[in-house]
């Protein structure tokens, strides 16, 4: 599943000061529920254990209907999309409904990999994130000193310990680099120009994106060091 997750918050927190709060997760695979389940039980326990996660499994069908929401009253508080693989998120959850759910002062979580389809890059182009080309994966970074670099594969891996900086007052560097695999590289806008999105971890400067098969350009330096 998804190495890249960008979050886009218009307003507020994720986890509001109510008595519930309320997050859909639109998903293109019901086994993510297992491969997740530390993330979201995480979630679950966020703002004194109130927040309750409902699960909708797409086709990538245009006629899929979600149904966020009815005369302008939305149901969720927030929107996880955990569904990078589908060609579209459904005839109610197009990016106009996206960004109109965001500027109602709710939030979007996204997840991505490298093989994240056109209503995904469409969508985080939105907000000022644009991604590598389709077929490129980050390749690199240190891995922790104290483990044996056989113990991992080394094909379309990448690893990163860079916290954004202002994300230290909220989270704890991280102790040992986090293994990213299929991996998406991206470049955002810097956040004077955009207030919606930032990055949470950065790529190692010697971290490089790399496609195989591609005819011209096998590796990119623009999202090197991002």
């Amino acid at each position: 599943m998804s190495v890249f997750l960008v979050n886009l918050c218009q307003a507020g927190t994720f986890v509001q000061e109510k008595s519930q709060n309320k997050t859909l997760v639109v998903l293109d695979n019901w086994a993510t529920i297992e491969t997740h389940s530390v993330f979201f039980e995480h979630i679950r326990q966020m703002g004194g254990g109130n927040h309750t996660l409902e699960f909708k499994l797409i086709s990538g069908h245009a006629t899929d209907e979600v149904n966020i929401q009815k005369f302008n009253k939305y149901f969720y508080d927030n929107i996880i999309l955990m569904a990078p693989t589908v060609k579209s998120f459904g005839s109610d959850l197009g990016i106009k409904d996206i960004l109109e759910f965001v500027d109602f002062h709710h939030n979007v979580m996204i997840f991505a990999n490298n093989k994240s389809r056109k209503v995904t890059r469409d969508l985080v182009n939105e907000f000022g994130v644009d991604f590598e080309d389709i077929g490129f994966t980050m390749q690199g970074g240190a891995a922790p000193s104290s483990s044996s670099q056989s113990a991992f594969k080394t094909k379309d891996i990448s690893w990163s310990s860079n916290l954004f900086e202002p994300l230290e007052r909220v989270f704890t560097k991280p102790e040992r680099p986090v293994l990213f695999e299929q991996g998406l590289g991206s470049v955002l806008d810097n956040n004077k120009n955009n207030q919606h999105v930032f990055p949470i971890l950065r790529a190692d400067e010697a971290s490089y994106s790399f496609n195989p098969d591609a005819d011209e350009r096998k590796e990119t330096g623009i999202v090197s060091g991002q």
